[in-house]
């Protein structure tokens, strides 16, 4: 299970966490404060554009600023087992290399996730 978040808009080439950025992931924190035993993987992904390698790279960066950011408001290292950046390895429509896309289709695959790997706390 994901949770339910507004997109977090990096801009293009940024890796760091903008005040807007904060806010949204204090709807995590708030999160994990009310589910203390929730562990998270945090899920990074970028569109096609641009090369492979720096995609993978900037959005291993983003999954990382992502969890070093949730830490420094209280939430435990260990709730955040793996922070993982996807590059642009799972696409979520056609705008693949090489591909034209509508901005808004880029978007698309432009996405971080934060997924509860044991959401069966949640549902006892």
């Amino acid at each position: 299970m994901a949770l339910g978040l507004e997109p977090l808009e990096f801009g293009k080439g940024k890796i760091n966490i903008s005040p807007e950025i904060s806010s949204r992931l204090d709807e995590v924190v708030s999160f994990m404060q009310m589910f203390p035993e929730a562990q998270i993987r945090i899920e990074c992904y970028t569109d096609s554009r641009g090369g492979s390698s720096t995609n993978f790279r900037f959005t291993q960066q983003r999954a990382d600023a992502i969890k070093n950011h949730l830490i420094q408001q209280g939430v435990p290292a260990a709730n955040i087992p793996y922070a993982v950046g996807f590059g642009e390895q799972k696409i979520t429509n056609n705008c693949k290399n090489g591909v034209f896309c509508l901005e808004i289709l880029h978007k698309q695959n432009q996405r971080t996730l934060f997924v509860v790997l044991n959401d069966n706390l949640l549902f006892e």
